[in-house]
């Protein structure tokens, strides 16, 4: 009894962690050519010098991604960078018909202030962290709750009338808490890589 209550308490923990909401992203700061700005990730604005720009950002993770924004004259500045050979992200830009450099503040240094090739490069892993933390989460609670057909499958084929000793169900509980607890972090890991 005693252990399955632990199992649901660590289940009940994963499934309501797992369901929350990342916190929006704060508005930061930075320089350009002598002037601070203010990037809100939420609104998806920039605002400099009194001015506010727009901004579009699309990111597929180990990809590619396209950023482009629009400034208060109606003039726009994109970047686009792919991921090419070796991990290195490559990138290309244009501009509108109109656009003046250096009156703005420039999509290069946006794309640097949103860490957008971390983006491309970094969240290509999380979803495997997660689903693999699932499934050893998964395994390591039926080895927890049940250590004698984890036995069975693993050692017990293999001999006739074979029963495990204490020694081997206690160890077989005690990989399958370790495996739930490695399940979490992985888990965890995967969903806020970035």
């Amino acid at each position: 009894m005693k252990r399955v209550f632990v199992c649901l308490t660590l289940l009940c923990c994963l499934f309501l962690t797992a369901c929350g909401r990342s916190a929006p992203k704060e508005p930061f700061e930075g320089y350009y050519n002598g002037s601070t700005y203010v990037v809100d990730e939420a609104d998806g604005t920039v605002t400099m010098d009194g001015n506010t720009y727009t901004y579009t950002l699309s990111v597929t993770p180990g990809q590619s991604a396209r950023l482009k924004l629009t400034y208060p004259d109606g003039t726009w500045s994109s970047r686009s960078g792919r991921v090419g050979a070796r991990g290195v992200v490559y990138i290309t830009g244009t501009d509108s018909t109109g656009f003046e450099h250096g009156r703005y503040l420039s999509c290069d240094a946006l794309w640097h202030a949103l860490d957008v090739d971390e983006r491309i490069e970094g969240n290509s892993g999380g979803a495997g962290y997660m689903l693999l933390g699932v499934v050893l989460v998964g395994l390591g609670v039926f080895q927890f709750v049940s250590p004698e057909t984890m036995w069975k499958f693993n050692w017990g084929w293999r001999y006739k009338n074979a029963e495990p000793s204490d020694l081997a169900l206690n160890m077989g509980m005690l990989s399958g808490a370790l495996s739930v607890v490695l399940g979490i972090i992985l888990f965890f890991a995967g969903g806020f890589g970035r």
